[in-house]
This record gives structure tokens, sequence and C-alpha cells, in this order.
């Protein structure tokens, strides 16, 4: 009887480490990447809500490259849908950064903040194959 005794003890005992083990313990691997993201993407959500008045002004704007004597159709058409590429992209990474987030896709969701930046890496290299054509 006292052995039985001594083992309810020690199983209790066992118990109560083990959920001071888990209080006490770092967040999980899962956990980590869940907050690292969402430190990543309400920062980004809000600089790309803020750009993208912008960046639609810019592309607005944009129309006025025809102003210029040597302009062709082809040139000046592939510089202004370009430029309108990139304000129409914002909304739909903020779609896919958090469509994505909500369905636990972390690296995808990360992944998806670049593409407003991938889209003005071509604009501006458009703009100056464009330049380069157009002053050969």
């Amino acid at each position: 009887m006292n052995k039985a005794s001594d083992q309810q003890e020690e199983a209790s005992h066992r118990e109560e480490v083990d959920t001071d083990c888990l209080e006490n313990s770092p967040l999980s691997y899962e956990e980590q990447h869940r907050q690292s993201t969402k430190a990543i993407l309400v920062p980004t959500t809000i600089a790309y809500l803020l750009l993208f008045p912008l960046s639609f002004a810019y592309a607005v704007v944009s129309v006025l490259v025809f102003d210029g004597p040597r302009m062709t159709p082809l040139a000046g058409g592939s510089i202004i849908f370009l430029c309108f590429c990139v304000p129409f992209s914002i909304p739909v990474t903020i779609y896919l950064m958090w469509s994505r987030y909500s369905k636990q896709n972390y690296v995808k969701s990360r992944r998806s903040c670049l593409i407003p930046l991938y889209m003005i890496g071509v604009a501006v290299a458009d703009f100056f194959l464009v330049d380069l054509w157009l002053n050969w």
C-alpha cells in the first residue's frame, strides 16, 4: 500500500515538473514563424497602402511619355503598361500576403511581399532599355 502511494506521489510530481517545463519553454518553431511573418506583413501592408496613391498617380502621368518626338508606340506602350503594373500589383500582393498567412503558409506569404519590388525592377529595366533603344 505504501509503495502504491509513493508511485502516485511520484507520478503527480512528474506531471508538475512536465507542466512547469512547458510553461517556461520557448515558442515553438511554427509560432516563431507566425510571429516573424506577421511582424513583416503589418508594416509592409501599411507601406504599400500609403504608396498605392503615389504609384497610381505616377502611372497616370506616364501617358505623357508620348510628348517626346522620338517615342514610338511600342516603346511608349511598354513604359505605360509597366507603370500601371506597379500600382495594380499592390492590391494583389496584399491579398496574397494575408491569404497565405491565414493558410499558415508563412514562407510564401513573405515571398509575396516582394511582388511590387519585382515589378518596379522590371519597369526601371524597361526604362533603361527604351532609353538605349531610342538614343542608339
